[in-house]
């Protein structure tokens, strides 16, 4: 057992002491021991595989404790290692930031505005400009596999040790929003997302290499992700397994009524893990009335679509308001009302149409179909409709680069929380979305899927 798997180990065993204590210092030291791996391989210049390996480990734990921050200097970190060694022009990348730069200088951006949007976007895209340019080799692919054994099995830890020594907290919830796993207080949709990411991975993995225990914990992550009874994030991805595995031309009969059998179990899972005020309120969706009444984001779409035009002028539905000048979590954070301790160190900085459309309306607190955080809102207000058509341009690239089913269904799945939160700007969800992307798209396993079924005429003429 190499020196990796004996910090996994440790970080394990602090994940259960942390359910009971509730204590984040507790895996602070966990993220110490591998900072420490990290330090010792960088200082010891050794070999790049090595280095990737480390820093990955890094990536992943800094991703998995109660901490929103540390994740986003690693992020920023690994610009350093993709400078060095990214050569390919990004013509996508190019246009983002030109516009970035365009809209920053058009709508005069508030500087401290400007500055929060970039610490909280840049890293989704620097991660992807990470991952991108590192060569996934068999080694440090079986070497991630192995990580995300020790990643859901830390998650399933925490999440029992929790439940045994809150009981009584367990017995009064009328929901599950206590199964937050090592994420923290109210993070059980970032517990979801990295679960179903760590799913998809492994049973991806079992696809291709018939490993049972990819197998086994990719149905205990699955289990893990539902849950946490996020209706929203569980609606998105039913639909995105259920239309990629009907619409994919790549999958066998056999394979798609698998996939569907298995949303079908999942939703199984779901409804007998949701409180019965969540299997109550869903019948009631379907009526229009009821509808407009609880799902306030609607709200939030007809404010920046008809309202905000409609009172400021038609070309901020084209250019928009500028970065952090609308919903974003830039735009939040600089209201002082986001974050406890921003006015501590920050001046209070909010546009006229963040004070007019979002400040009195974003209902955090009710759920995410209350608030006004969706990314599609965000970037619409920010980057008007010239926004909106380089983000879905940027994605369909995505789209068009994905090499299975599995990285198409994850990248469908962000695509569908993109309408609902703003993913783009949590380092975590990029962390994970682009690694899952990797693992899925990877050239390190067999490439003849036993899932896929190809031309004859093309089976010999794939690299194995």
């Amino acid at each position: 057992m190499n020196e990796s798997r004996y910090k996994w180990i440790a970080f394990l065993f602090l994940s259960a002491i942390y359910g009971a204590l509730q204590n984040k210092i507790i895996l602070y030291v966990g993220f110490f021991l591998f900072f420490l791996s990290l330090a010792g391989r960088l200082l010891k210049r050794e070999d790049s595989t090595k280095i990737d390996e480390a820093f990955i480990d890094i990536l992943i734990i800094s991703t998995i404790i109660p901490d929103n921050y540390i994740v986003i200097l690693l992020s920023l970190l690994s610009f350093s290692f993709t400078i060095k060694s990214h050569d390919e022009k990004d013509h996508m990348i190019a246009a983002i930031i030109i516009l970035a730069i365009w809209n920053a200088i058009v709508n005069l951006v508030y500087p401290i505005n400007l500055l929060f949007y970039l610490i909280y976007t840049l890293p989704f895209f620097i991660i992807y400009i990470y991952f991108k340019r590192f060569d996934l080799n068999r080694n440090i692919y079986n070497y991630i596999i192995v990580d995300l054994y020790f990643i859901i099995a830390s998650q399933l830890i925490s999440i029992i040790t929790y439940a045994i020594t809150h009981l009584s907290i367990v017995r009064a919830a009328n929901d599950l929003d206590w199964v937050t796993g090592t994420f923290g207080v109210y993070q059980g949709s970032v517990l979801m997302f990295v679960s179903i990411c760590c799913s998809t991975i492994l049973l991806f993995d079992f696809s291709n290499q018939k490993n049972k225990n990819s197998l086994l914990f990719s149905i205990i992550s699955l289990f893990v992700a539902l849950s946490t009874t996020s209706v929203t994030y569980t609606l998105i991805l039913f639909i995105s397994v259920i239309g990629c595995s009907i619409l994919s031309s790549k999958l066998k009969t056999s394979s798609k009524i698998a996939l569907i059998s298995l949303v079908a179990i999942g939703m199984i899972v779901f409804i007998f893990a949701s409180p019965d005020w969540i299997l109550n309120e869903i019948p009631k969706l379907f009526d229009h009335d009821y509808f407009t009444k609880r799902i306030k984001k609607m709200n939030a779409y007809n404010d920046v679509f008809i309202s905000l035009p409609n009172e400021f002028g038609a070309l901020r539905s084209i250019f928009g308001c500028g970065a952090g000048q609308y919903s974003s979590r830039a735009a939040l954070t600089c209201t002082g009302t986001y974050i406890d301790s921003y006015k501590s160190f920050f001046p209070v900085s909010m546009s006229q149409y963040t004070e007019r459309f979002i400040l009195y309306s974003n209902n955090v607190d009710e759920g995410m179909s209350s608030n006004s955080m969706s990314q599609i809102i965000s970037i619409q207000g920010e980057f008007g409709y010239i926004g909106l058509l380089v983000m879905f341009t940027f994605f369909g690239s995505i789209i068009r680069k994905s090499k299975s089913v599995f990285s198409l269904m994850i990248v469908w799945f962000f695509i569908g929380l993109l309408f609902v939160d703003n993913v783009l700007e949590f380092a975590k969800y990029g962390v994970f979305f682009w690694l899952c992307f990797k693992m899925c798209n990877s050239n390190s396993t067999k490439q003849l899927n036993s899932m896929i079924e190809y031309p004859e005429k093309t089976k010999f003429e794939r690299k194995v």
